[in-house]
């Protein structure tokens, strides 16, 4: 099979090395302060007088259940990053404890604005692991067309539904199947259809990785396994507040919880939180409960994230590759002709 040349265009656009516009810098910042601004509003209502019994019960939650978090947090981290390790085999043969390392240093990361998880995924795989940037563009171009895949059932069913029954399984499940089983055909055609070219330059390389089923299948079952947990999560966490959660709602949150972390686009910090709670508060929870449950969630994930990320970055040594970055990037600019 001989693929299709991706656009060089496209490169440049996501090369690490090209600077940021004005406009790309003012929607990081104006996001960024967006996110801190809700994020402080959340705080004030889980630090209200009338929320004190719910604050005390989560700062004083029971060991038992803090550990259940965390080791579900962590958890989801190692599944995500399973998510990349299998989506990158149909290009590249990567470490899997190599790529979960990663994961968990862009997890933590993915807070602030400017993306800067992703921008360092890119280039520790780049300088580590020697991908090339076509690769590493095409693995992330899959990673998000998929996590689309899987967002877009869901989040539409969940719009519709509003309620977790056996309705909303059937559609939700089916349409991330469905979803999934679309990328694979519109791969193929990338790949070798009438439409190959303008396919193959659109989904900036995307195609040659999920034209096989294997991954794609892979992803969409670990994608709804992390679902899964998410709903877990925020249940322990009604658990730790004594606040009355139904699982059909404890799923909804979850899935919103993975819908707005997709969707923020400048840092998930404040904003997928309060989006989160909002949802709650549309689905009938109290206000004040409702935030401290998804507060406590981010806020283990966060620490959670935290550590790993501090393992794996002694084990992984971004910094050195950010100030080779630098030093390739000075050299480049003195030896280029003015």
């Amino acid at each position: 099979m001989t693929e299709q040349p991706t656009d060089p265009q496209h490169h440049h656009a996501l090369d690490p090395k090209r600077e940021l516009s004005a406009l790309q810098v003012f929607v990081q910042i104006f996001g960024g302060l967006i996110g801190v601004g809700l994020l402080i509003w959340a705080l004030s209502v889980v630090f209200s007088d009338e929320n004190r019994e719910q604050l005390d019960r989560a700062l004083n939650a029971p060991l038992h259940l803090t550990l259940s978090l965390v080791g579900l947090s962590a958890l989801s981290i190692v599944l995500n990053g399973l998510m990349f390790w299998v989506v990158a085999r149909p290009i590249r043969r990567l470490d899997p404890l190599s790529v979960i390392g990663v994961n968990a240093i862009a997890t933590f990361l993915s807070v602030l604005p400017a993306k800067l998880g992703l921008a360092i995924r890119g280039l520790v795989h780049n300088r580590r692991d020697g991908m090339t940037l076509r690769d590493v563009i095409a693995w992330l171009a899959a990673m998000s067309a998929l996590g689309i895949a899987a967002l877009l059932p869901i989040g539409v069913v969940s719009k519709w539904r509003l309620e977790v029954d056996l309705v909303w399984f059937v559609l939700a499940l089916g349409g991330v199947a469905l979803t999934h089983a679309i990328g694979v055909g519109l791969g193929k055609l990338a790949a070798r259809g009438a439409l190959a070219g303008a396919l193959a330059v659109m989904s900036l390389g995307s195609y040659r990785i999920v034209q096989h089923p294997g991954p794609v299948a892979s992803h969409a079952v670990l994608r709804v396994a992390d679902l899964g947990l998410l709903a877990v999560r925020f249940l322990i966490a009604a658990l730790v507040l004594q606040m009355v959660l139904p699982f059909e709602q404890a799923v909804l949150l979850g899935a919103m919880y993975f819908f707005f972390g997709v969707l923020a686009p400048a840092g998930t910090l404040g904003a997928r939180e309060a989006a989160v709670a909002e949802i709650g508060v549309a689905l009938g929870l109290d206000r004040a409960p409702v935030y401290t449950a998804v507060l406590f969630v981010a806020a283990i994930e966060l620490a959670t994230s935290f550590v790993l990320a501090l393992v794996a970055s002694i084990w992984i040594r971004p910094d050195q590759l950010l100030r080779a970055q630098r030093k390739a990037a000075t050299e480049g600019a003195a030896a280029s002709p003015v």
